[in-house]
């Protein structure tokens, strides 16, 4: 069965499918990539290790961990920005005392969900503008 197929075959180099041997040159092996190193390898794995504990379960927090985990009542962040306002415009600081007190309930029938830091701050916030405001109605009533 030789015929034109086969003489075909044979000028360029014997069907081989690699083209640059068809053509009579040397046959070219595929080249791998360099490598790595292992600077580029630390910074492409760093975000992806910070990816790979997305579908471990949590462990549920106990008495000990919950230390950490306490957070102000929405009322002692109310009371703090009003403290602050209280400190120019003193009727906001009798908000202030209102919403501080509010809060000091709610953190002591939950000490261990709530934190009283932010209370205390406010409701000492809102008794300096009290203060202020008190002196300021002083002077202006001893000036008359």
């Amino acid at each position: 069965m030789s015929g034109k197929n086969d003489d075909a075959r044979n000028a360029f180099g014997g069907g081989s499918p690699d083209a640059s041997a068809a053509f009579g040159g040397p046959a070219r092996r595929p080249i791998a990539p360099p490598p790595v190193p292992a600077a580029v390898r630390a910074t492409v794995q760093l975000p992806m290790q910070a990816f790979s504990d997305l579908g471990q379960r949590q462990q549920p927090l106990t008495q000990t961990d919950t230390s950490s985990a306490r957070t102000n009542p929405p009322e002692a962040i109310a009371a703090f920005v009003l403290a602050l306002i209280g400190l120019v415009f003193f009727p906001a600081a009798v908000g202030a005392l209102i919403y501080a007190g509010k809060a000091r309930a709610k953190v002591q029938d939950q000490p261990m969900r709530y934190s009283s830091g932010l209370t205390t701050t406010a409701a000492v916030i809102a008794l300096v503008g009290l203060l202020i405001a008190v002196v300021g109605l002083v002077g202006v009533l001893a000036g008359n």
